[in-house]
C-alpha cells in the first residue's frame, strides 16, 4: 500500500534516514512546525489542533478506512524502526483512538438527525 506523489516532509525510506538532498541533515523540529504552520494555513486549517501530529492521525485514520495491515501503519507511518513491540502498542493505540473517535462522531451524527 505505498502512495507515490509528493510529500511534504520526504524520507529516504531505503536507508531509513532523512531526506536524500540532505542525507547528513535531518529536518529540524522547528522546520516541521513552520512547514506545517504554512501549508495548513494554505489550507484554510487553523486553531490549535492545527499541527503535525494532526497530519499524522489523518492520514493513519485514512490509511485505517483504506483497510491498510498493521504492516501497511507501520510502513507508511514510519514506526519500523522502533522495536516491533513499541510499534504494535502505537499501531494498536491508532486503532483504538480512531474506533474512539467514530464512535464518537457516528453518536453525532445520530443526533444531528
Amino acid at each position: 500500500m505505498k502512495k507515490k506523489g509528493l510529500y511534504l516532509f520526504p524520507a529516504d525510506r531505503e536507508r531509513g534516514g532523512p531526506r536524500p538532498k540532505f542525507a547528513d541533515a535531518p529536518l529540524h523540529a522547528v522546520s516541521v512546525f513552520r512547514r506545517t504552520k504554512a501549508v495548513l494555513a494554505a489550507c484554510g486549517v487553523t486553531g490549535e489542533r492545527a499541527c503535525a501530529q494532526t497530519l499524522r492521525n489523518t492520514y493513519a485514520a485514512l490509511l485505517i478506512d483504506e483497510g491498510a495491515t498493521d504492516a501497511d501503519l507501520i510502513a507508511n507511518l514510519g514506526l519500523a524502526r522502533s522495536s516491533s513491540d513499541n510499534h504494535m502498542r502505537s499501531v494498536d493505540r491508532l486503532r483504538s483512538a480512531y474506533k474512539q473517535w467514530t464512535a464518537v462522531q457516528n453518536q453525532k451524527e445520530a443526533t444531528d438527525v
